[in-house]
């Protein structure tokens, strides 16, 4: 996991909150090798040291962007049970997943394009800490194939769909 912290109170947390939606934009409309972080300091109305002060670099920025993207959507996922009704939890995690996407179509659209490339920017976060939760999700889903409660499909590919 990246290093900034999550935004609070106070000027540090107003400032990354600025950084964070400022890179959000930037990085969606030009991509991580198109965005800079001058443009990102621009667009936050901060000088570019500024911004490096609070997120480390170019690449922490935009990682954090992606991680914060992703545990808005697990969150949706992360108290179901085998006994959960899986027909109630899939049509609340899709509508709350299409509601988030609404809501944050710049992270959404960041999300989209670093996982149409490989996500070569999120192999440390997919193979460590969101590995086993990815897994423990999966398990619950294979159960109620298992039960008969819903047809067996690639819960893996199911969740990131």
């Amino acid at each position: 996991m990246t290093t900034m912290k999550v935004p609070g109170s106070g000027t540090r947390a107003r400032n990354e909150s600025v950084i964070l939606e400022a890179a959000e934009r930037i990085f969606a409309r030009h991509g991580y090798r198109g965005a800079s972080v001058q443009a990102i300091a621009e667009a936050a109305g901060l000088p570019k040291s500024n911004v490096l002060y609070y997120v480390g670099s170019k690449r922490e920025l935009y990682v954090s962007l992606l991680e914060r993207m992703m545990a808005r959507w697990n969150a949706m996922l992360d108290d179901i049970d085998e006994d959960d009704d899986p027909g109630e939890v899939l049509e609340s995690f899709i509508r709350s997943k299409m509601r988030l996407t609404q809501q944050h179509p710049q992270g959404s659209r960041l999300f989209a394009a670093e996982v149409l490339q490989g996500a070569p920017f999120l192999q440390s976060y997919l193979h460590g800490e969101l590995r086993e939760w990815v897994r423990s999700r999966a398990r619950i889903f294979e159960h109620w194939a298992e039960k008969g409660l819903m047809d067996p499909v690639d819960p893996v590919w199911l969740i990131f769909l």
